[in-house]
């Protein structure tokens, strides 16, 4: 009879099932009973990402890129002064109040951009605006542009569609939005994002209209008040909490709880209702923040990082500090390392490996990402070996080589190593540039 093992294994969808605690036993007892057949592991469960955690990360990612060159000027005019109060607002701790920032964040940009366009245009129209903007040379204006008009309303339109379970708005939303995954170290949402294309591309008809029809859904009833199921399921952990007593619980009250919610909750409207207070569901509504948005223009165009957009200039923040050089390309980067994980995955088959080039915003975050110490032992093998390309003298390039070839070939050498290699080769390059230099020097000298 074929015994059942628990190894890791992938579905006809390409989603792993992983069970490390058995994996040692299963593989020994295959050594044992080469001849047994193995079955996969909950092949029968179809696993996809949840609309919320993708929404909550892209909205953190958001935050990441626009914190230097606007965010963090923002947040101390709004009150977010001290440190941790700092890192509340960066890091997108409270979700609803990041959605709220960011769409301040796509009205006022939008709405300023525009402005020196109709400033020289007399007929102005969305066709000529985006002829205009292709011979915009202004580095800051580039970079602005892209994240408000691509990566900020692909935001809002995520989050819209998940509202109201539009699944072909969804997914049109997400494509513009997941290359910002592909700038940062977002490793799990890289994966995550092209395994579920690949499962939406082999699912049957009737398996992508099913999944078509069940990307949100609404507790209240609400049309406009849509969620993923993951959110719907921190509602209900959020609900049953509520009725939980404070103090130590225990597993008998869990139980109690868990089965006794919904009686709990009619309870509790009931009550509410003889007390006038009205629990009805309420319609899904965006608080406008005018003040705000025009908090935000003010600083944009106090900061004058938009005027000028015809003439060449380096990119900066609103508080004036120099940007990286590369910002304006944030578009371009991202998604040309979209494509390069893509063509990773169907070349070899995994979801990890492809190097990507990384978005760095301030010059701090491209200094530390330059940084040799920061580097890992593969990519400073290649900058031993470029170095070592560039010596003068012939044998020593030779040497360095082979010590580099023998550094690389032993797998159990710490990184220390290697980065003291690189900085040895490094030394050794500019004095031999130096006695040339001197050799030089001498027979000009001589003549």
């Amino acid at each position: 009879m074929a015994m059942k093992y628990r190894l890791t294994s992938t579905n006809s969808y390409g989603l792993h099932v992983k069970s490390s605690d058995v994996f040692c036993f299963a593989e020994t007892s295959l050594e044992a009973h080469e001849h047994e057949s193995l079955e996969k592991l909950f092949d029968f469960v179809l696993a996809r990402p949840g609309p919320g955690h993708i929404e909550m990360n892209a909205a953190k990612v958001l935050l990441q890129y626009l914190w230097v060159p606007l965010a963090s000027e923002v947040a101390k005019h709004l009150g977010f002064r001290t440190p941790k109060a700092q890192d509340v607002f960066r890091k997108g701790t409270d979700h609803h109040r990041s959605r709220e920032i960011l769409n301040t964040f796509l009205h006022a940009l939008s709405e300023e951009l525009l402005v020196p366009y109709v400033r020289q245009t007399i007929t102005p129209t969305a066709q000529d605006y985006l002829q205009y903007v292709q011979e915009v040379r202004n580095e800051t204006y580039i970079f602005l542009f892209h994240m408000s008009f691509t990566f900020l309303l692909g935001f809002d339109l995520y989050t819209a569609a998940v509202r109201k379970n539009n699944s072909e708005y969804m997914m049109a939303a997400r494509t513009a939005l997941v290359p910002l995954f592909y700038g940062k170290a977002h490793t799990k949402y890289q994966e995550l994002n092209l395994r579920d294309l690949v499962m939406r591309v082999q699912a049957p008809e009737t398996l992508l209209t099913y999944l078509h029809n069940t990307e949100a859904f609404s507790k209240s009833g609400s049309t406009l008040g849509g969620q993923g199921a993951d959110f719907v399921q921190e509602e209900t952990n959020k609900e049953v909490c509520s009725f939980l007593p404070p103090g130590v619980i225990t597993a008998e009250i869990w139980r109690r709880v868990c089965r006794k919610t919904d009686e709990l909750t009619k309870m509790k409207n009931k009550l509410l209702n003889c007390s006038e207070v009205n629990v009805s569901p309420q319609e899904h509504r965006y608080k406008r923040h005018d003040m705000e948005i025009c908090l935000v223009r003010r600083l944009l165009r106090e900061s004058e990082v938009l005027e000028k957009p015809m003439t060449y200039s380096c990119p900066r923040s609103v508080s004036g500090k120099e940007l990286d050089r590369n910002v304006g390309n944030v578009k371009e980067i991202t998604r040309d390392n979209y494509q390069r994980y893509k063509r990773e995955v169907a070349v070899k088959g995994k979801y990890q490996g492809p190097k990507l080039i990384p978005i760095c915003i301030s010059m701090d975050e491209r200094a530390r990402a330059d940084s040799i110490e920061n580097k890992t032992k593969s990519d400073i093998v290649e900058e031993m070996l470029l170095i070592i390309e560039t010596m003068p003298v012939e044998d020593d390039a030779a040497m360095y080589r082979e010590k580099v070839r023998e550094l690389k070939d032993k797998s159990s050498v710490k990184k220390e190593k290697f980065i003291s290699m690189y900085y040895e080769i490094l030394n050794d390059l500019e004095e031999q540039y130096s006695d040339l230099d001197a050799s030089g020097v001498q027979d000009q000298n001589s003549t």
